[in-house]
This record gives structure tokens, sequence and C-alpha cells, in this order.
């Protein structure tokens, strides 16, 4: 899970988000291939954003 940004709202107003998360491998950290989901969590409810599939990379 990777937390972009939190904030808070006035009832009504509308944000324009946006954010980058790189899927190097890391040694703190391995990305898996197959199906991932991205979301966004509002008041602890997930909206799903997109779907996608990591392939294994070519070595």
């Amino acid at each position: 899970m990777f937390k972009l940004r939190r904030l808070a709202i006035a009832p009504g107003e509308r944000v324009e988000l946006q954010g980058r998360v790189s899927l190097k491998d890391l040694t703190t950290r391995k990305h898996y291939a197959g199906p991932h989901r991205l979301e966004a969590r509002i008041n602890g409810v997930a909206f799903p954003l997109a779907d996608f599939t990591v392939t294994p990379a070519l070595r």
C-alpha cells in the first residue's frame, strides 16, 4: 500500500489528485507478477480506479 496524500476537504469541494509510484524492485520491497488494483480510500471506503497486470521482467 502506498499512501500518496492525506487531506481534508469541505463538503461539496472538488479536488484533483495526481501521483506516481515506481514499480522498480528495491531491497525493501518486491513487486509480484499478476493482477493488481489501484484504488482510492475515502473515509475508509475503497473506490477502485484501475486494474493492471505486472509481467515478469526479462533478464
